[in-house]
């Protein structure tokens, strides 16, 4: 494998997990590798769910976090604990 394809999926994979949709979207595209709708969407709902929390609506991003994972704030305590603060 390419060191550049390499580096770039890095780069790629980073962006999706920090929430950077369009450089993302943009380095998939320059990559030519797939940028699937199904993470676009997931992504989406990270994206949603940071800002609810940038902006104090606690609650809803609570609702958001449970539509998507049942048990995550269940198994993770802390994560729950932090959130009610």
């Amino acid at each position: 494998m390419n060191f550049f394809v390499t580096e770039g999926k890095i780069v790629y994979d980073y962006s999706k997990l920090i929430g950077y949709k369009e450089a993302a979207k943009n380095l998939a595209k320059e990559s030519e590798m797939e940028f699937p709708k199904t993470d676009m969407e997931y992504l989406q709902k990270r994206i949603d769910i940071r800002s609810d929390i940038l902006l104090g609506k606690i609650d809803e991003a609570i609702l958001k976090i449970n539509k998507i994972d049942e048990e995550i704030l269940i198994m993770n305590r802390e994560l729950n604990f932090d959130l009610q603060l």
